[in-house]
């Protein structure tokens, strides 16, 4: 198979990487672009009294800890959206003190569903414009919910080459909302095959999404990980 893999440079190598080992082609076609926002533009929190600091996504955990100056407190809880973002704090020196079993922001509201939130401070790390699920639910049970927005996230420019390429694939994966949104959108003319083809998505939202857009064989990750998405790929048929 030809395997259109649709994440943002940083995140694609391992699992191109991973796709060449079990003998299918991977064709890179980044449809996001993150930017980092400067320190100077982040939301001012007074991190002494925080009670839990949660990372949504590695790309919050890789630009938090490039431009953070200052020392976290020993009392707060770091969180971590699931296994790829609690990878990356680890390799920054973060600890790690829960994850989400379900790699999304229903899955952090069910790992923090037997926590007391009444006044709990929280700041959420994430790219600028994310989902409000989080908050609201936490707000919902009388937390203090604050964001640091770290990195944004911006459509790339893609060259006629690309664009042919990327029709080429006859299996695609595509890991959130806006990158299903960025990738027909890069894809204009190619946007009828594309939808032709199965297409790997990390959660029911997403799948949702795919569906409405015309997406015919639409499979669902058991998460966001290369393990996940790995699997999800062996164990497909490809349709007619």
């Amino acid at each position: 198979m030809k395997v259109l893999v649709t994440r943002p440079v940083e995140q694609a190598e391992s699992l191109c990487e991973r796709i060449g080992q079990v003998g299918h082609e991977a064709i890179k076609f980044p449809v996001i672009k993150i930017c980092p926002i400067p320190p100077t533009a982040w939301a001012k929190i007074d991190v002494t009294d925080l009670d839990l600091l949660i990372f949504v996504s590695r790309n919050a955990v890789i630009h938090f800890v490039a431009a953070w100056q200052g020392v976290l407190p020993k009392g707060v809880q770091l969180i971590a959206v699931g296994g790829g973002t609690a990878a990356e704090m680890q390799a920054a020196g973060l600890s790690v003190d829960a994850q989400a079993l379900i790699e999304n922001s229903e899955g952090l509201l069910a790992l923090l569903s037997i926590v007391d939130m009444e006044n709990k401070r929280i700041c959420i790390v994430r790219g600028a414009g994310g989902r409000e699920a989080l908050a609201a639910g936490l707000r919902a049970r009388g937390a203090r919910v604050e964001y640091v927005e770290v990195y944004q996230r911006q459509l790339p420019k893609v060259l006629p080459a690309q664009q042919m390429l990327a029709a080429q694939a006859n299996c695609v994966i595509v890991t959130s909302v806006a990158a299903l949104d960025n990738m027909l959108l890069l894809l204009a003319r190619q946007k009828q095959k594309i939808q032709q083809q199965a297409l790997i998505v990390i959660s029911e939202r997403i799948a949702r999404h795919a569906v409405q857009y015309g997406f015919k064989q639409v499979i669902v990750a058991s998460g966001a990980s290369d393990d996940a998405i790995m699997q999800a790929l062996l164990g497909m048929k490809i349709e007619e």
